[in-house]
């Protein structure tokens, strides 16, 4: 049984209207991909971050603790991405939710498109791009 995540992302990637980027259609059917590939978020955790590695297997990141993602070593998430910074983003939890905050990259990180300025709450489908990567996020239904 699909998620309602999935039927929203795979129902917006049809629907999405000629005039429309081509590269919006590719990325939502990449999303749902993605989802269809991973396995349910577990209950007990706030959320997770997903994304997939070079070789195309999907990876799974759940955010128990406060997660740096970055290229440096150092980073509980080391992503091989030039662009992405040593230390580029942190995830954290906190009151049942998770929240993310740029480390003052070179870059930047945008939250479906909009750059990222001082903290957010993420909400499950949310697109977080960093220095090329691109990693969704997930919570239990």
């Amino acid at each position: 049984m699909k998620r309602g995540i999935e039927r929203f992302l795979e129902a917006a990637a049809a629907d999405t209207s000629p005039a429309e980027p081509r590269a919006l259609r590719r990325r939502l059917k990449e999303l749902a991909s993605l989802l269809r590939s991973a396995p349910p978020c577990p209950k007990g955790i706030p959320g997770r971050l997903l994304w997939r590695e070079p070789d195309g297997t999907v990876a799974v990141a759940d955010v128990t603790r406060p997660l740096v993602v970055g290229r440096g070593e150092g980073c509980d998430l080391r992503l091989a991405a030039r662009r992405l910074s040593h230390r580029h983003f942190r995830v954290w939890p906190e009151a049942g939710s998770c929240w993310i905050e740029d480390l003052g990259s070179t870059n930047g990180t945008t939250i479906n498109g909009n750059p990222l300025t001082g903290r957010q709450q993420l909400r499950a489908g949310d697109l977080i791009a960093a220095g090329g990567i691109e990693v969704f996020f997930d919570t239990v239904r």
